[in-house]
């Protein structure tokens, strides 16, 4: 983790999420992420930052957990990884090279159900829930 000591030099570390978050906080009507054609000011990426966050957190994952991700370079893919941040989770990029097969594996390996910002923000999380007798490890779980 990656912590900034903070002007007001507190007793309590603050990440760079907390960072982006205090910056995003002020004139919400600012660009906050731009790619192409989409524009998300900073209230909107911060409210999906935080949907994304809660629906994490709805798929098991908790503070410690790894979570493999294997994203194109958008704008939600930021999301995604801050949000996995943001609840206290490590990131584990998972290269392109293995190919969809080797992909294919590690998400059934991990028990855990694949899961795309893209495909179901409109439904939420996945519906294929984690296996409930599978014990909590340090191994990532790709989403």
């Amino acid at each position: 983790m990656l912590v900034i000591v903070n002007a007001q030099e507190t007793s309590e570390p603050r990440t760079y999420v907390d960072r982006i978050l205090e910056h995003w906080n002020t004139d919400e009507d600012a660009e906050a992420l731009v790619q192409g054609t989409q524009r998300l000011t900073r209230g909107e990426a911060r409210r999906q930052l935080f949907r994304l966050g809660h629906a994490l957190r709805g798929q098991g994952l908790a503070p410690g957990d790894g979570v493999g991700l294997f994203l194109a370079n958008r704008v939600d893919s930021v999301l995604v990884q801050l949000a996995v941040h943001l609840i206290g989770c490590r990131v584990v990029f998972l290269p392109p090279e293995p190919g969809p097969g080797e992909l294919a594996a590690l998400v059934e390996r991990s028990r855990r159900a694949p899961w795309s910002p893209t495909r179901s923000s409109r439904n939420g999380p996945p519906t294929r829930p984690a296996a409930a007798s599978t014990p909590r490890t340090a191994q990532p779980r790709p989403l």
